[in-house]
């Protein structure tokens, strides 16, 4: 059976990291346009540190709890 909070947690790093490939993709698009690429930058950064936050969640949980949600 597989652990619901593990399963939670998967869910939330997924959605945040395809936010995080989005916003660097719309970043790639505006170089060149200085005060558009600042501000899509800042919003990459800030879903970086969420997705870094997302995946640690996961890593921890993984760690405290020894559930696998791959298996």
């Amino acid at each position: 059976m597989q652990c619901p909070t593990a399963q939670a947690l998967l869910v939330n790093y997924s959605v945040v990291a395809m936010e995080y490939f989005g916003a660097a993709d719309d970043l790639a698009n505006l170089v060149g346009s200085h005060s558009a690429f600042t501000v899509a930058h800042q919003h990459a950064q800030q879903l970086y540190a969420k997705c870094r936050e997302a995946r640690s969640a996961l890593e921890e949980h993984h760690l405290e709890h020894g559930c696998n949600i791959l298996t």
